[in-house]
């Protein structure tokens, strides 16, 4: 080859073969090293919700929304509805399972008896005072008492309704073997157990561990039985108690003298927990702290049942307290006339009874 008065040229690449021929090649402008300077401030905060919405997935959203824990209330009532949920013969044994249940009966039959009587004599000593409540210099006082006592009502029924809202939504026991912790059986039925080691295993178990949260109680093994048992015989008893002890309270304040009128109306308070100082009394430490400790419930509870708690809690618990007070105080009052002095059992002409089923079937009568 020759030398020539031109170099020659190398071939094209392959990107510039995919360019149209009649383009220009455009001149690159730099990125700024931060995009989020351009933005405006309201900009930015769509920007960083917009982030926040899409990271969320929307049935997360319902589901936290949807599940509400229902707590086990560490008293009297409690105790009765969870702790023989507890329990187990094959375990345990028929004699521990016996003491406990016996023991839970105790309580209850102790509670409701002393309830029963002594709000029934309180009627009766109210029966026999008929005609003390005329006075208007008492109208202020008997409006006070009766409004404590209203409100410890609606207490003990808030509480109450908890318990039933509770036992009601539990789901039921699972298809399987009883047993009354959570998890897989324990090996104490692999041999035959003597008394005293059934009891050091009961007590072990009732020993609060934080670190083996598989031993804590719950209501996982909630049986319909169990339900309607615990709603006839432990919810029922409770809200007639509390109706009882308000009606008698809140009669035996109206018709005293107001010496006497402060202490009938702490004494009627005392009655109506009552249930309290017998659990308090008569429960273990460690059952105690067993019981606070109980899994919640977790239900689906709708929005609607949410509205309509607030608004209870709120406005229609305090609107029914004020009702509550008002009608039991002018109920009481209105046999009473202009030139009325204070009556005693003599002057109204009832006749003084001493006798508890006297007492018991007044105080069924509520006008």
């Amino acid at each position: 080859m020759g030398c020539g008065s031109s170099a020659a040229k190398a071939p094209p690449s392959e990107e510039q073969l995919q360019l149209p021929m009649n383009s220009t090649p455009k001149a690159t402008t730099p990125k700024s090293a931060n995009p989020s300077e351009s933005l405006t401030a309201g900009e930015k905060r769509g920007s960083i919700f917009a982030n926040v919405r899409s990271s969320v997935k929307p049935e997360d959203v319902s589901a936290q929304q949807a599940l509400e824990p229902l707590y086990v209330s560490p008293d009297l009532y409690g105790l009765l509805v969870t702790e023989p949920l507890q329990l187990d013969s094959t375990i345990d044994g028929c004699c521990i399972t016996m003491l406990v249940m016996c023991r839970l009966l105790f309580l209850a039959l102790c509670t409701f008896a002393t309830q029963l009587l002594a709000a029934s004599r309180m009627d009766g000593i109210a029966m026999e005072k008929e005609g003390a409540q005329c006075p208007s210099s008492r109208l202020s006082l008997q409006l006070i008492c009766v409004f404590i006592i209203s409100a410890s009502l609606m207490r003990k029924m808030r509480d109450t309704a908890n318990l039933a809202y509770l036992l009601l939504l539990a789901p039921l026991k699972p298809n399987g073997n009883y047993t009354g912790l959570k998890g897989n059986p324990p090996p104490i039925r692999e041999r035959r157990l003597a008394f005293s080691e059934r009891v050091a295993y009961l007590w072990a178990s009732r020993a609060p561990s934080a670190s083996d949260e598989s031993m804590n109680w719950s209501l996982d093994l909630i049986t319909t039985r169990w339900k309607v048992f615990s709603l006839l015989c432990i919810v029922l008893p409770r809200v007639l108690l509390a109706m009882l002890i308000a009606k008698a309270g809140a009669y035996l304040v109206v018709r005293t003298d107001p010496e006497s009128a402060i202490v009938d109306t702490i004494a009627t308070l005392f009655l109506v927990d009552f249930d309290s100082f017998v659990y308090t009394a008569f429960t273990a430490v460690s059952t105690k702290q067993r019981l606070a400790t109980t899994d919640p419930v977790q239900v689906d509870m709708p929005s609607r049942h949410r509205i309509i708690s607030f608004i209870g809690t709120n406005t229609v618990g305090p609107l029914i307290t004020l009702a509550m007070t008002a009608t039991l105080v002018f109920t009481m009052r209105r046999s009473c006339t202009g030139n009325s002095t204070v009556g005693n059992a003599a002057v109204s002409g009832s006749t003084p009874s001493n006798s508890t089923l006297s007492d018991l079937a007044g105080i069924f009568t509520f006008w």
